[in-house]
């Protein structure tokens, strides 16, 4: 909690049910914190946008991402889903994606990552992917956590 509290990434590995999801939880309730948000009529675009303070949760498959959203939507208010064939609440301040979804978005340069305060990544198998680590995108602290 200290070094999130610091914007530094962490990684955490460990068994199943010994406490990850409560590092993923403080780093989307920091991120939630930070959030700043402006209405629809102080953008030119006409809707609801932040600059910063979002919280990326990503997992391996769409599956782990639904329940992950179920979940968190009981934890915290503000809450959305990116899948390839779901998109609840994009503008959310924690947003839930495949890392397929997460990679699109830095290879395009999506407008969403320059809002960005956290990236979680569950299930870290790959870790050593250096296709996934080289792409261009700003230096973001991310919790890596798997076992």
């Amino acid at each position: 909690m200290y070094h999130l509290e610091n914007g530094d990434s962490v990684f955490v590995a460990a068994h199943t049910s010994a406490g990850k999801t409560v590092v993923a939880e403080y780093a989307i309730a920091l991120a939630q914190k930070h959030m700043t948000r402006y209405p629809p009529n102080q953008n030119p675009h006409g809707e609801w946008y932040a600059d910063t303070g979002r919280a990326i949760y990503t997992s391996p498959i769409k599956a782990l991402s639904n329940q992950k959203f179920r979940d968190f939507k009981r934890t915290f208010d503000d809450v959305g889903i990116l899948t390839g064939d779901v998109q609840i609440r994009p503008e959310a301040s924690c947003l839930i994606m495949t890392t397929e979804i997460l990679r699109s978005m830095l290879y395009r340069g999506a407008d969403l990552i320059r809002d960005v305060e956290f990236v979680i990544f569950d299930e870290v198998h790959y870790v050593n992917d250096l296709e996934v680590l080289s792409l261009p995108h700003p230096p973001l602290p991310a919790v890596f956590a798997g076992y």
